[in-house]
């Protein structure tokens, strides 16, 4: 087994909150696939690479401010028995110090705030496994009756969004949370490249909650056309020129009718 260059994981995590879980996600896929690893194996020894690296920036930033408060201690004693003339100069040294400590203390602040979020980032990644594993997942969609099923399965097949090879029983457990009947779910694979679609699809028939909350739960449902992790776009009008979307237009009115 090959090793995994976490601290080159970790300095390229993207800024925001909402993609971390998904950035760790495609590396550990990528851990998966070149390097044999479980993904057990990989979010451990992230973990333990994030925490290590915190405390190791944590006991240098302290022992600065230790070393800063030394410092302080001598320049007040200075000021105490110093001549006058030398005063002014013992008080701007002071100043500094109390500065110099001051930024130590933000930046012990800012190690606690990215490993909190990194960390945080880990759990939701670790949750999503989790809720594949023992088929706990949140619902998708709201109930749908089977011929509503049936429908979508097919329309979605035949136009193409989802793979012909696309269980039905695991079809039915994203859409309308039909039981696997002991199976593990398995995302689906979206398989167009416009995903304003399945945005489109997902609205019409979601469970409830804020759209962030669909966002995340479709996550746990879809894999993009490339394999990676969904991420649902922010929401915009129907583009006229884009047959994928003419499609799934036409398929949610002759749904409406069902």
């Amino acid at each position: 087994m090959g090793d995994i260059n976490y601290f080159d994981i970790i300095a390229n995590v993207p800024s925001n909150d909402d993609e971390i879980a998904g950035y760790f996600e495609r590396k550990m896929k990528m851990a998966e696939r070149d390097l044999f690893y479980k993904p057990e194996d990989f979010i451990n020894g992230l973990k333990g690479v994030i925490k290590n690296d915190a405390a190791k920036k944590r006991s240098y930033l302290e022992n600065e401010i230790d070393a800063a408060v030394d410092y302080g201690h001598k320049m007040s004693y200075n000021l105490r028995t110093d001549v006058l003339d030398n005063e002014t100069y013992d008080e701007y040294h002071t100043r500094r110090v109390e500065v110099e400590i001051e930024s130590y203390k933000s930046q012990l602040e800012e190690v606690s705030r990215d490993e909190s979020k990194l960390l945080a980032g880990i759990d939701r990644l670790q949750g999503g496994i989790d809720d594949l594993q023992k088929g706990k997942l949140k619902p998708l969609t709201r109930v749908l009756r089977e011929d509503e099923q049936r429908f979508l399965y097919v329309k979605l097949k035949d136009e193409g969004f989802i793979g012909s090879d696309e269980d039905y029983q695991n079809f039915c457990f994203a859409f309308g949370g039909a039981p696997l009947m002991g199976e593990k779910f398995k995302k689906i694979k979206w398989c167009v490249k416009n995903k304003q679609c399945l945005r489109d699809l997902l609205s019409k028939i979601k469970y409830g909650g804020t759209d962030a909350e669909m966002r995340r739960t479709a996550e746990l449902y879809f894999l993009d056309m490339k394999g990676q992790k969904m991420n649902l776009p922010q929401n915009r009008k129907r583009n006229e020129q884009s047959a994928d979307e003419n499609s799934m237009n036409e398929i949610l009115k002759q749904f409406e009718k069902i």
